[in-house]
């Protein structure tokens, strides 16, 4: 009888152990989830804020540089550029850091990519821009390298604005619509026009704001197609300066091509997707 005693108690002992571990297992686990909760809402809230900080840099730098273009527009390319100049454009680079930084935004989401459309895009360029050379040679540097490289700083910064920065942070914000690119394009090229207020000027010959809305749906398009900001920058570029213009904004935007490609910016893209 006291070998049973003995082994009926500690069966119950082993029992109360049992129920204490699968009781402190559900703590556990419960403890957990509710962490993983509280961290999703956490980056949740983060990644709504900041949303938020993108469209409002969105909008503040346009309302600047609609002043800017209506008091200091001057026409034909940017000859020489001041150190107020330069760091002003740079903000056009800017918000695309941020986000890459902050959040699982990538460069290929803004637009550097390489793929067969890019492919066909930079065989035709090189074919068209060479017959057009020889027909036409003040067409490979209208004035100096410098002018050139002045031009393809800052198209190429616009074009990675509005057709990379401010087009991805449409596209997330309309996501749950049935065609989210329809008011990315829609919505870049409004926001690409409204800063051009030089179009006011009397002495602003050539072009209106339904042109300039035209451009940027245009090259809105030319991204959507490709993925790629390489033809829109293309095109804007050489509207605004000449081929050398052209080869110094794809330096450019190899630069970033190599930075998307490294094994940080393919981390990122994964990110992105998921």
């Amino acid at each position: 009888s006291k070998r049973r005693n003995c082994w009926n108690s500690s069966i119950a002992t082993s029992r109360k152990i049992n129920s204490a571990l699968v009781a402190t297992t559900i703590c556990i686990i419960k403890s957990l989830q509710m962490d993983v909760s509280f961290y999703s809402i956490v980056a949740h809230l983060r990644q709504d804020r900041l949303y938020l900080f993108g469209t409002i840099y969105v909008l503040v730098f346009i309302a600047v540089t609609a002043v800017i273009n209506y008091f200091t527009w001057t026409p034909g390319m940017v000859i020489t550029a001041t150190v107020p100049q330069l760091l002003f454009w740079s903000l056009l680079y800017l918000p695309c850091f941020i986000f890459i930084w902050f959040s699982d935004f990538s460069w290929k989401e803004f637009g550097f990519v390489l793929n067969k459309w890019v492919a066909v895009f930079i065989a035709l360029t090189i074919v068209g821009g060479g017959l057009l050379y020889l027909r036409e040679p003040e067409t490979w540097l209208q004035v100096r390298w410098s002018a050139s490289f002045f031009e393809a700083f800052s198209r190429t910064g616009e074009e990675l604005f509005f057709r990379g920065f401010a087009y991805v942070l449409i596209l997330r914000l309309f996501k749950g619509t049935a065609k989210p690119h329809l008011w990315a394009i829609a919505i870049s090229s409004l926001l690409f026009a409204l800063p051009h207020t030089q179009i006011f000027l009397p002495e602003h010959a050539t072009g209106s704001f339904f042109q300039i809305l035209l451009f940027g749906s245009f090259n809105a398009f030319l991204r959507h197609k490709t993925d790629s900001l390489l033809p829109g920058i293309t095109v804007h570029v050489f509207v605004q300066s000449d081929l050398v213009g052209v080869l110094l904004s794809w330096g450019i935007y190899l630069l970033f091509l190599l930075w998307a490609y490294t094994p940080y910016g393919l981390t990122k893209s994964k990110q992105a997707i998921t």
